[in-house]
């Protein structure tokens, strides 16, 4: 989200294509990976790049083989359940910030 709206905010006419493409052209040219080529050809800031997705995809929607869930602090003992863990909620909390920060710009400026 963080890339598509800074994608709106420097590329204005953008945000009419990904409004009026279909489903299919709207996935094929606005997809994660898409906006970040879109960005770097345009030399712009890339809020989310490449690893930082991937860790946040990993950790926390698309795990793979070697994910263990909510391990915060004890990397080799997954947790099922609600168990509060402080680093966990230390790292959720702190991505939730960074991500405010970087949609507000490129809110604010659409807007």
């Amino acid at each position: 989200m963080a890339n598509l709206l800074n994608l709106f905010w420097v590329d204005p006419p953008a945000i009419e294509r990904w409004q009026n493409f279909d489903e299919r052209r709207r996935r094929n040219h606005f997809s994660p990976a898409g906006v970040r080529k879109e960005l770097e050809r345009l030399n712009r800031l890339i809020p989310v790049d490449q690893a930082h997705y991937q860790r946040l995809c990993e950790s926390y929607v698309h795990p793979g083989p070697s994910t263990s869930p909510n391990s915060h602090e004890n990397p080799k003992q997954p947790v099922l359940g609600a168990l509060f863990q402080p680093s966990g909620f230390e790292l959720g909390f702190w991505e939730l910030c960074w991500v405010q920060a970087m949609i507000s710009g490129p809110i604010a400026k659409i807007g």
